[in-house]
């Protein structure tokens, strides 16, 4: 890596964090350093590399820009080299190297939204070596565009068991998590509690006589109108993906389902959103969810922004690797390479995102790193 006082501070501290990378290669018998290969793949990815055999190209073409901060001894390394290295790479370190830029570049303040939610790397399984599709846990900072963590498990249906191991390592005092349904376990409630955060999860059916209850209870609310009743109530209008959506907030404290209150650690406000979507063909859907949280009635605002936030998750992050990086369609077959790459993918989105020069989608900023060597590395800080 070449001392160069051109670097903006964005670049500095990439090779920093991932120059801490423990190389698993034997000493001695390599011939291209790991921060090359690493630096090499993320300028990639940005470009629109979605597999070695591009990131190679890539490195090819842009050679003599890459000599500019990396020394580059023996050249660019080859495709089968580099799929190599992302197999033996511990997906944990890689992670943990990300981790330390998020921390070094993102301040959480009090009372962010950390939405968690799993996401299937869908073309990462392969019949004939008997590997399942790749399943991560993912915990995201919502207001600033960034993943917080990220945690490998089986299949969707033990994301039950990934949580509480993502819980342990995220900053949860002061801040609101949120979760769909498969986090609304009591478990998980407490662990949260303990940490001294704030969560706010869907409630639905799989909870039937807490759901029911809750029903019954906004559904007479509604038949006597609120009379005599402490509550709060919140409408709010997005417009996303070609598509208006209207939501309708209503709250009650727990005092009216108090019985809740022994199971569920520090329940405090009960929420029904009633959402209507006008499509883009002129059909609309209604729907009906209902929330519980550890927020106060007062904090209702608060509590409706943490609900809206939570789906940035899926609208935010996990669509835009799905439309801006084709995700879904990347047949890296090895566990340790395919998470390893999910891991870049995310690193290079949340510098797109952070990007405010070029007002276009993904896609399009990638094209623009493609073509323009200056907005590439006004990107990624090179």
């Amino acid at each position: 890596m070449k001392n160069n006082t051109q670097f903006s501070s964005q670049g500095q501290l990439l090779i920093e964090c991932f120059s801490l990378l423990k190389d698993p290669r034997v000493r001695g018998r390599t011939e291209y350093p790991l921060i090359e290969i690493v630096i090499i793949s993320i300028c990639a990815i940005l470009c629109g590399a979605n597999h070695w055999t591009s990131i190679a190209e890539f490195g090819e073409s842009r050679k003599d820009w890459l000599s500019t901060f990396l020394l580059l001894e023996n050249g660019i390394p080859p495709a089968q080299t580099i799929a190599r290295v992302f197999r033996t790479i511990c997906p944990l370190a890689l992670l943990d190297c990300f981790k330390r830029w998020c921390n070094k570049t993102t301040n959480l303040s009090e009372n962010s939204i950390i939405p968690i939610d799993g996401k299937t790397l869908r073309k990462s399984s392969c019949k004939r070596s008997g590997n399942k599709a790749i399943h991560l846990v993912n915990a995201y900072a919502s207001e600033h565009k960034i993943l917080l963590d990220a945690q490998k498990v089986d299949d969707k249906s033990n994301e039950i068991k990934a949580i509480p191991l993502l819980l342990k390592r995220l900053p949860v005092e002061k801040n609101i998590i949120t979760m769909d349904a498969m986090g609304t376990q009591k478990g998980i409630i407490k662990l949260i509690r303990l940490k001294r955060g704030h969560y706010c999860v869907a409630l639905k059916k799989n909870h039937k006589r807490f759901y029911k209850k809750a029903e019954q209870l906004f559904h007479k609310a509604q038949e006597l109108k609120f009379n005599s009743m402490v509550f709060k109530t919140e409408s709010t209008k997005d417009y996303d993906h070609s598509r208006l959506e209207e939501r309708t907030y209503c709250f009650l404290p727990s005092m009216y389902l108090f019985k809740f209150k022994k199971q569920w650690k520090d329940f405090e406000t009960l929420v029904q959103v009633k959402r209507v979507r006008y499509l883009k063909n002129g059909n609309k859907e209604e729907a009906v969810h209902y929330y519980f949280s550890s927020l106060q009635l007062k904090d209702f605002q608060l509590l409706a922004k943490a609900i809206r936030q939570h789906w940035s998750i899926e609208s935010t992050l996990h669509y835009k690797l799905d439309v801006g990086f084709n995700e879904d369609n990347c047949r890296i077959y090895h566990p340790q390479a395919a998470e390893n790459f999910s891991t870049l993918r995310k690193l290079v989105l949340a510098c797109l995102e952070r990007d405010s020069s070029f007002q276009y989608g993904i896609l399009m900023k990638r094209w623009k790193a493609a073509l323009n060597v200056e907005y590439m590395g006004k990107v990624i800080g090179f």
